[in-house]
C-alpha cells in the first residue's frame, strides 16, 4: 500500500519500485519492530484483563523480542516475497551485494572484478567489493558526512545507468544502517 493507500500486488510493481520497497522497509525495520510488538504487547494485555492468554499469541510475541529489527523484517512474509521478486534471497547481509533482476549481479562472480567506480551526476563513489566498503569523493552539490572517507557498506541495491544507486551504509561506526540514495549514476566502471 502506497503513502495515497493504494494497494499495489506484487506482480504488478515494476523491479525498481520493488527495490524501493525493500529499501524503505529495511530503512524503517526499527519503526515496524517496534510498532509490531506495540501490537502484541496491547492484545496479550486485553487477553490479560479477559482472564484468558493465548499460548500462541506468547511465543509469537517471545520471538518478535528474542529477534532484532532486521532479523524480524528479514523472516516477515513480504520481504522475503520482495527479496524473491528481485533475486535477492540467499546473499548475506554483511556481505556488499548488488542485485538487477534482470541481469547478472553487478560486483557478483565476476572473476578479477574487485572495485567498481560509480559515478553520478554529482559524485564519484569508489566501491571495494572485497573490503565492503565504500568511498563518496563529491563533484558537485552538497558535501555528507564522511566524504572521502572508507564507510563499511552493507549493501548496495541496483546499479543502474539513469536511475539513482541506493545503498545501506555504516557511517557512523555503530552498526546501525544509513540509507544513501545518489544522484541518478552516469557511469559504471571497474578499477
Amino acid at each position: 500500500m502506497d503513502i495515497e493507500g493504494t494497494a499495489h500486488r506484487l506482480e504488478d510493481m515494476t523491479p525498481g519500485y520493488r527495490v524501493n520497497v525493500l529499501a524503505w522497509l529495511d530503512a524503517n525495520a526499527a519503526y515496524f519492530h517496534a510498532m509490531t510488538i506495540r501490537k502484541h504487547l496491547i492484545e496479550v494485555y486485553a487477553e490479560l484483563l479477559d482472564g484468558r492468554v493465548d499460548p500462541l499469541a506468547l511465543r509469537r510475541l517471545h520471538h518478535i523480542l528474542a529477534s532484532g529489527p532486521e532479523q524480524w523484517l528479514a523472516a516477515t512474509a513480504i520481504v522475503q516475497a520482495l527479496k524473491d521478486a528481485v533475486g535477492e534471497r540467499g546473499t548475506s547481509a554483511n556481505q556488499p551485494r548488488t542485485v538487477h533482476p534482470r541481469r547478472p549481479p553487478l560486483g557478483g562472480p565476476v572473476p578479477g572484478v574487485e572495485r567498481l567506480i560509480i559515478t553520478t551526476e554529482n559524485s564519484r563513489y569508489d566501491l571495494d567489493l572485497r573490503g565492503g566498503r565504500v568511498r563518496r569523493v563529491p563533484s558537485t552539490g552538497a558535501r555528507m558526512r564522511a566524504d572521502s572517507q572508507w564507510v563499511p557498506v552493507r549493501d548496495v541495491r541496483p546499479v543502474e545507468v539513469g536511475a539513482p544507486m541506493a545503498m545501506r551504509l555504516d557511517v557512523r561506526g555503530d552498526g546501525v544502517p544509513t540509507v544513501r540514495l545518489t544522484s541518478p549514476v552516469i557511469g559504471v566502471t571497474t578499477a
